[in-house]
């Protein structure tokens, strides 16, 4: 199962298509054009130019590959370092040209859609820095002003437009955990009304034919100590003994509709495992899960599904680690991912963790968090086993 993307995941492609075709048309121009101005590359210039174009494309398609979303944010901005230098170096040895100026504006793009809005700014005001500079070495003043500040206003526009891009990603990814978030809800919703409904029928039988039952028992007792006929007692007897199995019977079907259908836990997991789509989540569990009753199985499960909104949510995480021990006490579930954690600042427990310690707790179990150690974010819960509904 695939990781989540992150936005600028998402706009690879897009950026990708338009920052390769922007390079070949530039570079198609720019060798179009060296036989109609032979004096603008020396013969030792010629190979130097044609290494920084294929060097630009390169170092541009492997800062844009799928495997790029894993580096870390530094290694991202000194490829698109490389790609500027790079940019800069073949219209310095073209000795200034405004098309191959259009070089800055993929960078520009590919910069807007890795960091925020400022920075992205900055870095545009650094590349048209560098690109007065080359043009002040080849041009006339006031030329080189000119069409400095002519690609500056470009590069601010390719800027903002990675942005809105950028911001039209998250909120789109934004909507779709809220909208995961409504139907969990909903479905907590529709499992609780049916958990009311079997309690409600669960009472009603155990108030109402429990009742008469054990009155009917009582008195054919009653009429089987007082019977003076054998056969009349005979018959007593056999009524007041099915008289007490269905009452058996009755309570038993009270029993099984309060505990609800049987629980598949490892099944329920899997299925958990194949719907989530923001995180990759990998668990592990023991052999034998006969000890676990749907009440504490749908403690368990609600617990996971915490954890991993929690790990999507505030940590940003790409992976969760699930492992289940089962030990003489109970079972044990061991949760970390590899998200951003607390860091120095202290855990606060909010709605989902308080609710999680809540459930644990209504069924005899315990939660420990930890949060500070290293990166990431880990907890601990315990449930105890076999030891009847709670």
């Amino acid at each position: 199962m695939p990781g989540p993307l992150t936005p600028f995941g998402e706009l690879r492609p897009a950026l990708r298509g338009a920052g390769l075709a922007t390079w070949i048309a530039v570079s198609a121009h720019a060798i179009l054009a060296l036989p109609a101005k032979p004096g603008r590359l020396t013969s030792g210039e010629v190979l130097p130019f044609g290494l920084c174009l294929l060097g630009f494309g390169l170092v541009f398609w492997i800062a844009t590959a799928a495997s790029g979303d894993r580096r870390p944010l530094p290694v991202k901005l000194g490829l698109c370092a490389v790609e500027a230098l790079l940019g800069l170096s073949a219209n310095q040895i073209f000795n200034g040209n405004s098309l191959l100026s259009g070089l800055l504006l993929v960078t520009a793009v590919h910069v807007g859609a890795l960091v925020p809005l400022r920075w992205a700014l900055a870095w545009v005001g650094v590349q048209t820095l560098g690109l007065f500079t080359v043009l002040g070495l080849n041009w006339p003043l006031f030329d080189a002003v000119s069409y400095t500040t002519g690609y500056l206003c470009f590069q601010v526009f390719a800027v903002l437009s990675a942005q809105v891009a950028v911001r039209e990603v998250r909120a789109r990814q934004q909507l779709a955990r809220v909208v995961e978030e409504l139907n969990a809800a909903r479905s907590l919703l529709a499992e609780a009304a049916r958990d009311a409904e079997r309690l409600r029928i669960a009472r009603e039988l155990h108030d109402l034919l429990g009742h008469h039952l054990t009155a009917l028992t009582m008195n054919l007792q009653v009429a089987d100590f007082s019977a003076q006929d054998v056969r009349t007692k005979t018959h007593l007897e056999r009524a007041s003994a099915i008289a007490r199995l269905l009452l058996s019977d009755v309570r038993e079907a009270v029993s099984s509709i309060r505990q609800g259908p049987p629980l598949d836990f490892r099944a329920e997991l899997q299925r958990i495992q194949r719907l989530t789509d923001e995180v990759q989540v990998h668990a592990a569990l023991p052999d034998d899960l006969s000890g676990l009753d749907p009440v504490r199985g749908h403690v368990l499960l609600r617990c996971v599904q915490e954890i991993i909104t929690n790990a999507v949510r505030h940590g940003a995480a790409r992976n969760v680690w699930l492992t289940f021990e089962q030990r003489p006490a109970g079972l044990w579930l061991h949760a970390r991912d590899d998200g951003r954690g607390t860091g120095p600042r202290p855990l606060v427990h909010g709605c989902g963790l308080s609710g999680m310690r809540e459930r644990l707790e209504g069924v005899g179990g315990a939660l420990l968090l930890d949060g500070s150690e290293g990166p990431g974010f880990a907890l601990q819960a315990s449930l105890p086993l076999g030891v009847g509904q709670p």
